[in-house]
């Protein structure tokens, strides 16, 4: 239910007082005006925080926290089980068809034969990455979102192609990621197959995620 992603995102975060359904009043900020024309690679939190003249020692760490309950650091742990060297792969609906995918494998291979929770929409043996051999599905688990990042928080490393959770996870483990080089189907019909020239001019960039280029 997307309309709860906001809820997802921050649940638990000591500094989130409450969650409103609505306000009477204008909530307006200029993005226009704090936007660097000539550099895509900053934050966009960092971009808002400077527009107010905070100072880089005053910015400090931009890359995005998760705070879980303690239900869900339980059930995550019943999980992961005897697993203390694993990684997490999650590769969504358009990958294989924006970007080179082979830099994503030869990533996964740099780990050697560690174990790996999988989420993708195929089962693995249907993909390029049916290489491996120590895996976990997790789809079939049917996991929330924040019961998945869970997860991910408590991995070595984290691959995946180009989606909100691969870049939410940056803070506590290694994360690869793949970028899309053209539109997906995903990004809107008219665009699909046409090449990203400026694929973080949306501000999507995060400075601890390491990009597959």
């Amino acid at each position: 239910d997307s309309s709860l992603i906001t809820q997802d995102i921050f649940i638990n975060n000591p500094y989130v007082d409450n969650f409103i359904d609505h306000y009477s009043g204008e909530i307006f900020h200029d993005h226009y005006r704090l936007y660097d024309e000539d550099n895509d690679e900053i934050p966009l939190v960092e971009q808002m925080l400077k527009f107010w003249q905070f100072t880089d020692e005053e910015i400090g760490d931009t890359t995005p926290d998760i705070f879980f309950s303690k239900e869900e650091i339980e059930k995550g742990n019943k999980i992961i089980g005897s697993y203390s060297n694993f990684g997490y792969i999650s590769i969504s609906s358009t990958y294989g068809s924006t970007a080179d995918s082979s830099l994503l494998v030869n990533k996964i291979k740099d780990y050697g034969n560690i174990d790996w929770f999988y989420y993708g929409e195929k089962p693995i043996q249907e993909t390029d990455l049916n290489f491996i051999k120590n895996y976990i599905e997790v789809k079939p688990m049917n996991l929330t979102i924040r019961e998945q990042m869970y997860l991910k928080s408590q991995a070595k490393v984290n691959v995946g192609n180009e989606t909100g959770m691969m870049l939410w996870g940056a803070k506590y483990s290694d994360t690869y990621v793949l970028g899309n080089k053209v539109y997906g189907s995903n990004h809107g019909g008219i665009n699909e197959g046409k090449p990203r020239k400026r694929p973080f001019k949306s501000g999507n960039f995060v400075k601890e995620v390491k990009y597959l280029r």
